[in-house]
């Protein structure tokens, strides 16, 4: 019979449970043919047409499929392990849940086929194109897909651990939740891909192109993003402890919450970059580009920013204690109540920049440039200030208990009496000019009021910059609680929570969105309106020192308070991706 077979195979012809194995059928049409758990095992069928075949639960083990015509095949549940499909024409074929382990696609066109949840374990698919392919689900785990095409392909929670996608093409492909663990992806072009939650953990990804893509709460632990090109990238709460971005470039992208604990970072560009609330203890930025960027709450304690460009920088609230910013500009940067807590700050240029209640206690600021600068109630205790330039900074307020002032030069400065100038010149500095001193009780009682207008102006300004931080903030926490919603429905959806689940995250987020997030920004209208009352009655000009410092202190808390809550909820949003990736 399989003789007759042979002679006499035509296209559209039903041949479904026919065992073909080891014969030659090379350039045989079989067209539009039912060939369903047909055995083609070590058959060969180079150059064959088997367009719109049905071919399900066909097995093409070791078959020779090269050049072979299979375009809108349907071959679910197919075996084609070590199979060779060298240029083979796969174009919108269905391989649902086929095996293609060690198959050689070298060559290969499988634009728009369907691939999801098949095996491509240790495939070789060099130059194939993928061209928006469902890969859903597909595992590629040591598989070698260098140079290959996967534009707008679907690869979301496939299995591409160890696989080799070396400059390959992924523009516009999904890999939310794919698994990309110790993947080669160096010099790949990904620009607008997603990758959402996807664990790229110690990835290679050296110049690698990922501009404008989402990489939010991804898994990038140790991975290597050498020279990566990532400006206006999507990174909100992702984990980069300990990776690789030396000379990446970050502008404009969006980190907001991430971890990178000891990531380094030399060289990197992040021109613009948010910041805002990331942790980068012990991070090494040295050499880093920062200016315009967004640092607001963030962990940048025992961090090394030696050599940085932080100009115009927002640094509000940060921790920064212990940090090395030797050599860095942070010239016109805003770092109001951030704490600086032994800080190396060794030749620095932080002239004209607002650091109004920072803590520099303990800080090393030897030839610092801080002339024109806000340090009003600023915290100078036991600080070096060893030839640093105070020129016409804003001293008012100041604690400078133990600091060593041997060479600092002052002059000009406001907020300082005749008495501090004298204190700090018999402590070793240096005065270069200091205002006329009034002689008369009216020349005296003018100047006071002068001061004390001043201050005034200053303390509105001030807490308006405040207002925008603390509404920065809020704004933040919103998005948050958006996105957990956001991500609560798609697991509602997938059916991955049960009831009792579903009612308390319901309420949790409830919770944030009618008892915390709307009393909020009430609570900020609220407060700014007190104070604006006050001014405009002139109860502020009754205001001691204490007062001041007590108001601009209630500010702080309600940004530090609202960060606790972005804590909290970006870890129940990270909760539910590990819990949804156990499912």
């Amino acid at each position: 019979m399989t003789l007759i077979i042979l002679n006499d195979l035509k296209a559209g012809g039903d041949y479904s449970g026919y065992d073909f194995s080891g014969q030659d059928l090379s350039g045989v049409n079989l067209k539009g043919a039912k060939l369903y758990k047909t055995n083609f095992s070590e058959t060969n069928l180079s150059g064959a047409n088997l367009e719109r075949a049905n071919l399900i639960g066909a097995n093409f083990t070791s078959a020779d499929l090269t050049n072979i015509n299979l375009r809108r095949a349907d071959l679910t549940d197919a075996i084609l392990t070590h199979a060779n499909l060298r240029g083979a024409n796969l174009g919108a074929a269905r391989f649902y849940r086929a095996n293609l382990e060690k198959t050689n696609l070298v060559n290969a066109w499988l634009k728009s086929a369907n691939l999801s949840e098949a095996n491509l374990a240790g495939a070789n698919l060099q130059y194939a194109n993928l061209e928006r392919t469902n890969l859903d689900g597909a595992s590629f785990i040591g598989a070698n897909l260098q140079n290959t095409i996967l534009k707008l392909s679907l690869l979301e929670s496939a299995n591409l651990g160890g696989a080799n996608l070396s400059y390959s093409n992924l523009n516009g492909a999904n890999l939310s939740y794919a698994n990309l663990y110790q993947a080669n992806l160096s010099a790949a072009e990904m620009r607008r891909s997603q990758l959402r939650g996807t664990d790229l953990r110690e990835v290679n990804l050296n110049s690698a192109n990922l501009g404008a893509s989402d990489i939010s709460r991804a898994r990038l632990q140790n991975a290597i993003l050498t020279d990566a090109k990532l400006d206006g990238v999507d990174l909100r709460s992702s984990n980069l402890d300990g990776a690789n971005l030396d000379g990446a470039v970050l502008s404009r992208s969006n980190l907001e919450g991430a971890s990178l604990i000891k990531t380094s970072l030399i060289n990197a560009r992040l021109l613009g970059t948010d910041l805002s609330g990331a942790c980068l203890h012990r991070a090494n930025l040295s050499n880093a580009i920062l200016n315009g960027a967004r640092l607001q709450l963030t962990d940048l304690s025992y961090a090394n920013l030696t050599d940085s460009k932080m100009i115009r920088t927002q640094i509000s609230d940060a921790n920064l204690r212990f940090c090395d910013l030797s050599r860095s500009d942070l010239s016109r940067s805003y770092l109001c109540h951030s704490d600086l807590t032994g800080a190396k700050l060794l030749e620095a240029e932080i002239p004209a920049a607002n650091l109004l209640k920072v803590n520099l206690y303990q800080a090393n600021l030897s030839e610092v440039n801080l002339s024109r600068t806000h340090l009003a109630y600023g915290n100078l205790s036991a600080a070096i200030l060893t030839n640093t330039d105070l020129r016409s900074a804003d001293l008012t307020g100041i604690k400078d208990d133990n600091a060593y002032l041997v060479g600092a030069v002052i002059g000009g400065n406001l907020g300082f009496s005749q008495t501090e100038f004298d204190d700090w010149r018999t402590r070793g500095a240096f005065i270069t000019y200091i205002q006329n001193i009034p002689q008369s009780p009216q020349e005296r009682s003018n100047q006071d009021a002068v001061e004390l207008q001043r201050r005034i102006v200053i303390l509105k300004e001030t807490l308006e910059e405040r207002k925008l931080d603390l509404l920065d903030v809020l704004s933040k926490l919103e998005r948050s609680v958006h996105l957990l919603q956001e991500y609560f429905e798609e697991l509602k959806e997938e059916k991955l929570l049960d009831l009792l689940e579903i009612q308390s995250l319901d309420k949790f987020i409830s919770f944030f969105q009618l008892q915390v997030i709307a009393p909020s920004y009430q609570r900020v209208d609220d407060d700014f309106s007190n104070f604006l009352n006050c001014y405009r009655n002139g109860e502020v000009h009754q205001w001691s020192q204490e007062e001041v410092e007590k108001e601009y202190e209630h500010w702080h808390r309600q940004i530090k308070k609202i960060a606790k809550h972005s804590k909290l909820i970006q870890d129940v949003w990270l909760g539910l991706i590990r819990f949804s990736h156990r499912k």
